[in-house]
């Protein structure tokens, strides 16, 4: 941490950058691990998936649009926008009991996730201007969010207690009040890059003219498929058929989730000097494979196992999250919205094709033989990473 202290230092543009980030991550890990099972109280299984299939294509329909609505608007306007309605929306979710009312408060809430995440992400390269130092300041982003990825579960745990989701979205409200406050202040002074106005057809193109950019944004969706499956279906699978207690699958999270703060910043290191992004991602991949094909096999609700075996899926997520981002992100820049657009797409885009295909898998396989569907899909992204020039 000392060496991300001295890159902000001096540096206010990054600074504003991180800490935004670091409140609007602490929102939403809150949120990520009890909204499946906080909407599983009022909708069935199958009702659930099609809900976030809504919000994530609203999404991805917003994000193919966000060239013109940040030319239009700016990128400040754009994420104060987001932050204030998602304070909103969270407050809602709180206070209402009709599903009727629940269910858009909950798809804008989604919807504003993927924003102030897209957002974000064009502050940060805008401010970037060393590419030489890009796997290190991106893994330094992503490790200063993820130490409240770490504490979040255990904080859900404690809070949730029996079913009461309403004090995690009023403490995910509270958590972007200073996200809102610090952007005002900080980064409404970044200079405004120029975004073009590409149609779909032409951003379809630019990628496929750039094959290793189609195959590393491949490799990204495949790894956020995999998020997606593990946000919605394995704290339901947790706590409604293995048995566990909220605050144990807290603990049991709050253990899963450490590499992220552990291997992200060595990784993008290794990634600028020494291995390249290549050999890195296929590592990563290999392992969360392999743990994820181990999943079924748990048949006890053994503490000890199942957090053994979701750490070890998450060493690998992290190795490979912190590969693409700096993959990626050294061949794009702060200007080349319509490509970053279409990298972070990929987000919005798993939670419409992970419901869709467990929707189809739950049919044939009950909800812990599906995990095997999981590892071959995750599997897939070897043959992706094989293919892509290393940049060592």
């Amino acid at each position: 941490m000392g060496e991300i202290w001295k890159n902000l230092k001096g540096n206010h543009n990054l600074t504003g950058v991180f800490i935004a980030n670091f409140f609007t991550a602490f929102h939403y890990f809150l949120l990520g691990y009890i909204n499946s099972s906080f909407l599983g109280g009022f909708f069935s299984a199958n009702t659930l998936g099609f809900i976030y299939i809504i919000a994530s294509l609203a999404s991805t329909i917003l994000l193919i649009k966000s060239p013109d609505v940040l030319n239009r608007f700016g990128n400040i306007n754009f994420l104060l926008f987001f932050i204030g309605g998602e304070i909103i929306s969270l407050v809602a979710l709180a206070l209402l009991k009709l599903p009727p009312l629940i269910v858009p408060f909950f798809i804008f809430s989604q919807i504003s996730i993927f924003m102030m995440i897209f957002s974000l992400d064009i502050f940060l390269e805008t401010v970037i201007k060393d590419e030489s130092h890009t796997g290190f300041i991106r893994t330094s982003f992503i490790t200063t969010a993820n130490i409240a990825l770490i504490i979040s579960p255990i904080i859900v745990g404690f809070l949730v207690g029996d079913d009461k989701y309403h004090r995690v979205f009023l403490l995910a409200a509270a958590l972007l009040v200073p996200a809102f406050i610090f952007s005002i202040k900080s980064l409404s002074k970044i200079e405004k890059p120029n975004f073009n106005h590409p149609k779909i057809i032409e951003t379809w193109l630019e990628l496929r003219r750039s094959a290793d950019i189609m195959r590393i944004t491949t490799v990204n969706f495949i790894l956020q498929f995999f998020y997606a499956w593990m946000v919605v279906y394995t704290p339901i699978y947790l706590h409604q058929e293995v048995g566990f207690s909220w605050k144990i699958i807290g603990i049991i999270f709050t253990i899963m989730l450490l590499p992220f703060v552990i291997f992200e910043i060595p990784a993008g290191e290794m990634a600028d000097k020494k291995y390249g992004e290549k050999e890195i991602i296929f590592m990563g991949l290999l392992i969360i494979a392999i743990s994820v094909f181990f999943m079924p096999f748990i048949h006890s609700p053994s503490f000890l196992i199942w957090s053994a075996v979701l750490f070890l899926s998450r060493v690998g997520a992290s190795i490979v999250e912190a590969g693409t981002e700096s993959y990626f992100f050294k061949h794009v820049g702060g200007s080349d919205v319509n490509v970053i657009s279409a990298f972070r797409i990929v987000r919005p885009l798993s939670y419409v094709a992970a419901p869709l295909v467990a929707f189809v898998t739950l049919r044939a396989f009950d909800l812990r033989n599906s995990y095997f569907v999981l590892a071959i899909i995750v599997s897939v992204g070897l043959y992706f990473i094989l293919k892509i020039k290393d940049t060592k």
